[in-house]
């Protein structure tokens, strides 16, 4: 169930589903077009989920979202137990910043959290409609690992893909 969540999350983001999209005739350049462009490209930073908007940045030719949750809570009494779906959120959320990663043991100590549900997602900045999807599930023995391991910046700008790179428990 949580794969459909993280599936319809991505392909929701991925697609074009922009909100109060702009169109401009790109021929007939005035200060009203410059300004519909710069809506244009703002509004391809924020994209509605099931669960609430989100909103990334613009990076290098790619527009990236990070820390997206796709689950609910799995501390305290939810370690066990078969993960939920998250809060819905009526504010946007700031998808600027990279997620949790779960808790996990390193050189330096402990680090994470048993809260670790959360996804990055980065595609092309482009208004390019089905598109390929990668996505990035890291190793680690299932001891350690987190979706920021690999960037997915330069691959989807050089290939016109989507890359998708996830947090879970560990």
């Amino acid at each position: 169930m949580k794969w459909v969540v993280l599936v319809t999350t991505f392909l929701t983001l991925a697609g074009c589903n922009q909100q109060n999209s702009t169109e401009s005739n790109a021929t007939d350049v005035t200060s009203e077009n410059i300004a519909s462009s710069e809506t244009l490209a703002s509004d391809l930073l924020i994209r509605e989920t099931q669960f609430g908007s989100v909103m990334g940045y613009e990076e290098d030719e790619a527009l990236i979202w990070q820390g997206i949750p796709y689950g609910g809570d799995t501390s305290g009494e939810n370690r066990w137990q078969a993960p939920t779906d998250p809060q819905p959120w009526s504010e946007t959320l700031d998808a600027t910043q990279a997620g949790v990663v779960a808790l996990q043991a390193g050189a330096d100590g402990v680090t994470g959290s048993e809260d670790a549900l959360n996804l990055d997602i980065y595609r092309p900045n482009n208004e390019t409609e089905d598109l390929p999807v990668l996505v990035y599930i890291h190793g680690g023995n299932n001891q350690t690992g987190q979706a920021q391991e690999i960037s997915g910046k330069s691959f989807v700008s050089s290939q016109d893909a989507i890359v998708v790179s996830v947090n879970y428990r560990l």
